[in-house]
């Protein structure tokens, strides 16, 4: 009985060492160790800014804060987006949410 309780401890241990490893390499290879990120990544986090006040999509249901979105005015009414994609549908469906 010890035995087996033994065994499974190690078991575990084993497994959190090889996840350890296994994440520092991927670091290493996306270069998220150093703390660099995609230009994608840190171009999109600068457009974006975080905070403020979180505006309902009225096409994905997603919440975006009112500085970074994409804005649309219809019937005196400001909608807000997270994409441009979701105002294009929004003014294609006619400005129904669905």
């Amino acid at each position: 009985m010890f035995r087996l309780l033994g065994y499974l401890i190690l078991a575990l241990f084993g497994i959190t060492l090889i996840r350890m490893v296994i994440g520092v390499l991927a670091k290493m290879f996306t270069g998220s160790a150093t703390g660099e990120a995609t230009s994608q990544t840190a171009r999109r986090r600068s457009e974006v800014p975080a905070g403020g006040v979180l505006q309902k999509d009225p096409v994905c249901g997603t919440f975006v804060p009112e500085r970074g979105s994409v804005k649309l005015i219809s019937g005196g009414v400001t909608h807000f987006f997270c994409s441009e994609e979701c105002a294009r549908k929004f003014k294609e469906i006619g400005n129904r949410p669905t």
